[in-house]
């Protein structure tokens, strides 16, 4: 018999959790080894038990899921996440904090178990080449944030940029609500501005600063700006 599918299920509410503990428990291929209310305790939970899966809310208390789930890619990164949320916007922000899938709250049971089953028969197939991709661009991106001095907000902001194709609108958005900070759309385009005139792009569009980072080799990031 194979080995059953560990999961960790982070929810806040109970109600919500141990039904979902409760359907789990009746699959014959998977366990439930954990259970968390708050994203604190989801990654404590994940780093001691080192599940197959974590299914997380985004909506959590202490520390929310897209930042639960940055410090579980980077505790336990063999745990694919999967991020249940009602805010569909926010799908491309999880996917830069390293989840595996993206799931609306309104989904069936069913189609969460297919979800589970899944990614956890693809450890080396396109999800995790995808993840080595995010990785990477993470990886080039805050060497670039490290290698010309940006601000906190500064490296965010740019690693949205690059990261993502939202708007500057839902930039603001997803990293307020990543951060607990106060961004807005005015702030965010300010930021942008600031970090391509410290690396120094002649052409300050968004897909100049895409192109260089991406063209950045990781490890050893071009110098090419006014200030060297």
């Amino acid at each position: 018999m194979e080995k059953p599918i560990r999961v960790v299920v982070a929810e806040d509410t109970t109600l919500v959790r141990r039904l979902l503990v409760f359907q789990l428990g009746r699959e014959s291929d998977i366990r439930v080894v954990g259970e968390a209310e708050n994203g604190k305790t989801a990654v404590e939970i994940v780093t001691e038990t080192h599940p197959d899966i974590v299914i997380m809310d985004l909506d959590m208390p202490v520390l929310d899921g897209l930042a639960a789930t940055e410090q579980i890619r980077r505790a336990v990164p063999s745990a694919r996440v999967i991020l249940v949320s009602m805010h569909q916007n926010l799908a491309q922000a999880g996917r830069l904090t390293g989840a595996a899938e993206f799931l609306p709250k309104d989904c069936t049971p069913a189609e969460l178990l297919a979800v589970i089953r899944r990614l956890a028969a693809s450890g080396s197939g396109p999800e995790s080449g995808r993840t080595g991709a995010h990785d990477r661009t993470l990886s080039q991106t805050r060497q670039i944030a490290d290698r010309f001095h940006l601000t906190d907000r500064e490296s965010k902001v740019l690693a949205q940029l690059v990261g993502t194709e939202h708007t500057l609108g839902q930039i603001a958005y997803s990293l307020s609500k990543m951060t607990g900070e106060s961004f807005t759309e005015t702030s965010v385009k300010r930021a942008a501005e600031r970090a391509m005139n410290k690396i120094g792009l002649e052409v300050r569009t968004r897909a100049a600063l895409v192109r260089y980072v991406l063209e950045s080799p990781e490890g050893s990031v071009s110098v090419h700006n006014r200030h060297n």
